[in-house]
């Protein structure tokens, strides 16, 4: 499956889930820009992203699903 390089090129929900606890998370399209931007690099929102259930950060690259 091919990677998208910016949150703008987004067609479907983003699965967000955390390397550190398993919580997971769904953002629908319209959620993932307005809280990332959809100029946002999918490099930089790995890096921005910090887990609600545990405080843990993405330190595990596929952190996020993109796909």
């Amino acid at each position: 499956m091919p990677q998208i390089d910016r949150i703008g090129r987004l067609v479907r929900p983003l699965v967000i889930t955390c390397a550190t606890c398993g919580h997971r998370v769904v953002w629908s399209v319209q959620q993932a820009r307005e809280r990332l931007g959809g100029d946002c690099m999918v490099t930089d929102a790995r890096r921005r992203l910090k887990c609600s259930a545990c405080d843990g950060e993405g330190r595990i690259p596929g952190f996020v699903d993109f796909s």
